[in-house]
């Protein structure tokens, strides 16, 4: 089970607004009972608007709940946290 936050993603160069990046905390056991691993993983989700030349430069309205389509562009990182800090 993961759970996790998203954020806009936007070029620095042109303020266009094209993707999300999501990061995911993984837990071991029951929903709502787990306890948290060192796993995490971080998702970039291209918007299928800027795969085109003209880029809506608008804040993408995106909903978080909102499956990929067969043509998104998703890469995903998944890391080991060995930070003993957190």
């Amino acid at each position: 089970m993961g759970t996790g936050r998203r954020w806009d993603a936007q070029t620095i160069k042109s303020a266009a607004w094209m993707g999300v990046k999501r990061r995911l905390c993984f837990f071991e056991g029951e929903h709502g009972k787990g306890s948290k691993t060192n796993w995490n993983m971080i998702q970039y989700r291209l918007l299928h608007h800027c795969c085109s030349i003209e880029c809506d430069h608008r804040r993408p309205r995106v909903s978080s709940a909102a499956p990929s389509q067969p043509d998104d562009g998703v890469l995903c990182k998944v890391y080991e946290d060995l930070d003993e800090s957190r």
